[in-house]
């Protein structure tokens, strides 16, 4: 199971390198570079075989407990939908659907997986395990939070105050990121010592 853990850590690097990736090579694109096309399409690319390794990986893991295939499941749709919204539909409106539909199947993947590991570390590290639960609540609650933005930018007068708020969750964002390569990397070495 460690190996597992230590392998969603890795992939979970991978997807913020190409995320940040995406962003500069996006305004490398709207100045009008043309090696930004290839760049993005490269990292659209690796994204998709990293999202889909990611949700089997989560998947293999079913054996520990089952709610592991129900996250990596709920990952891979997350990613197709909020990907596709955010990047591929020139209609914003179209694209936000997805990018809601996405946020919602976001939801589910952390409550399913946060609430398998949590079951998997009661006994090995009860600590660790209540560290996830908190995890969970926070990027919850961050989630929502960029689902209401995202309906804010459909009322005129608040499509202002929206765009700001998705760059502050975004920024939350990364931050839930990097304390989710702590925890994965943390709940490597428990199982590993168990």
């Amino acid at each position: 199971m460690a190996p597992k853990f230590t392998i969603l850590c890795i992939l979970t690097v991978i997807g913020i390198v190409i995320s940040v990736m995406n962003f500069f090579l996006g305004i490398a694109y709207q100045k009008g570079s043309l090696s930004a096309v290839l760049g993005l399409l490269l990292c659209a690319v690796i994204a998709f075989v990293n999202c889909l390794v990611y949700g089997i990986v989560l998947c293999t893991m079913k054996g520990q407990d089952s709610r592991f295939m129900a996250a990596g499941v709920s990952y891979i749709i997350f990613q197709a939908l909020y990907t596709s919204g955010s990047g591929l539909f020139s209609d914003r409106w179209f694209g936000m659907i997805f990018e809601l539909a996405g946020i919602v199947l976001g939801l589910v993947f952390i409550f399913s997986f946060v609430s398998a590991v949590s079951e998997v570390l009661s006994g090995v590290d009860d600590r660790l395990a209540k560290s996830w639960d908190t995890f969970k609540k926070f990027i919850a609650g961050i989630l929502i939070g960029i689902l209401a933005c995202i309906l804010m930018m459909f009322v005129l007068i608040l499509s202002a105050l929206g765009a700001l708020g998705l760059m502050i969750l975004g920024i939350a964002l990364i931050g839930m990121f990097i304390w989710q390569i702590v925890l994965l990397f943390m709940t490597a070495g428990a199982m590993r010592n168990f």
